[in-house]
């Protein structure tokens, strides 16, 4: 497919922000977290709080972030939620004091919530109708390269300066994002956000799609909080499981990083074969690999050093099905008029699960000594989710919407 130069721009620089928002801030925090407790003193609880509260902010942020967007245009909403980012940053940087990293990740959460998924799904959706699975796929990508890169990044430059030099790196770029942002991006094609225009992309919104009934989207809800659970809760405390299994900093370093390049190939193709395979199938291949990852955690204790590679390979792989998914699953459940609040609600969900299950490693661990018993529950919720949607997929036959 091929894109104009404003397109392209805006992809690069959505993958930029994604990068920033979701790679450094979210997905690859954790690697932060051992540090806190090694640097700082903090405890397992205190540590994994952190986690929580940025989930919590993110979650409350949610319910605001229709009327964010309607007080300031995406371009400018993005733009100071990049700000914010780069803000917190600062504050890690330069402050030990619990309660003002607490301060700084509330922030983070914000930027998760105003940066990320809903507004970039909301400005490909107008900017490139019903084109826009595979540049939202592309985007969203900016995440994976953050995996891959930042993990060996941050640890070698922690290692051999200081905390407060990797945290400086962080708010450098995400200020060059919210520079970015606000120089580039529109909020649709070839103006400044008419109505006139934008309501000609609206038009182009995908429409194919079997809405379903009332009942069956808070089952649809409700799986998604469980599959919140994964990424926001799971997935970020990666590196502390590793590190207390035995682990060393590097080969989870590694581990992360590996997982980083499966994340990026497969948010880069989960567009692409979601197309070719339709989504019902491609639920079957993506909720497998990351649900498999999870209960590979119950071999950690045997000290491979493949386990927790693979189990990174796996998880990361599946990953696309918590984040794009949710935005193809919101279009194609709903009608067009319902998408925008529809997708909202199944974010807010999202941001539930990890709201709920975010402290549960954390108290685990200081409960039972390991972090391990908190992934064989996300199996478990990973699981349940899967079978809920899809049963929803086969009761409303969506499976065939496309044929």
């Amino acid at each position: 497919m091929k894109y104009n130069r404003s397109e392209l721009l805006l992809i690069i620089v959505c993958t930029f922000m994604i990068f920033c928002s979701v790679g450094m801030a979210t997905a690859t925090f954790s690697i932060y977290l051992p540090y806190f407790i090694k640097f700082h003193g903090f405890s397992n609880t205190q540590t994994s709080f952190l986690v929580s509260l940025r989930t919590i902010s993110s979650f409350l942020c949610m319910f605001a972030v229709t009327r964010y967007f309607k007080m300031f245009s995406l371009r400018v909403g993005m733009s100071a939620a990049m700000v914010g980012c780069a803000s917190s940053f600062l504050i890690m940087a330069f402050f030990s004091n619990y309660y003002l990293n607490c301060l700084a990740v509330a922030m983070m959460g914000g930027t998760y919530t105003f940066a990320s998924m809903y507004p970039l799904t909301i400005i490909m959706t107008r900017w490139f109708g019903d084109r826009s699975g595979v540049p939202l796929s592309i985007s969203s990508s900016g995440s994976g390269v953050a995996a891959i890169l930042m993990p060996t990044l941050v640890t070698y430059i922690i290692d051999n300066y200081s905390l407060t030099a990797a945290f400086c790196m962080d708010a450098a770029m995400s200020l060059t994002s919210a520079a970015l942002l606000y120089l580039i991006v529109r909020d649709a094609p070839g103006e400044e956000g008419s109505k006139e225009s934008t309501q000609k992309a609206a038009a182009k919104v995908a429409h194919k799609y079997r809405e379903i009934p009332s009942k069956h989207f808070l089952l649809f809800m409700l799986a998604v909080t469980f599959n919140g659970s994964l990424t926001l809760a799971g997935w970020g405390h990666f590196a502390v499981l590793f590190k207390t299994s035995g682990y060393t900093n590097m080969q989870v370093a590694f581990a992360l990083s590996l997982g980083g390049i499966m994340l990026t190939l497969s948010k880069f193709f989960y567009g692409f074969i979601t197309d070719k395979i339709h989504t019902f199938k491609s639920n079957f291949l993506f909720c497998s690999l990351i649900n498999l990852g999870f209960l590979m955690s119950a071999l950690l204790p045997l000290g491979y050093v493949w386990i927790p590679n693979v189990m990174s390979v796996l998880v990361c792989l599946g990953c696309p099905i918590c984040t794009i998914g949710i935005a193809i699953w919101a279009k194609e459940v709903s009608s067009p008029q319902a998408f925008p609040e529809n997708l909202r609600k199944l974010q807010t969900c999202h941001q539930l699960g990890g709201l709920i299950f975010a402290s549960v490693p954390g108290i685990l661990a200081d409960l039972t000594g390991s972090y391990i018993p908190s992934y064989i529950i996300f199996f478990i919720l990973g699981m349940t989710s899967f079978v809920i949607i899809q049963g929803i997929y086969i009761k409303n036959r969506i499976f065939d919407i496309y044929e």
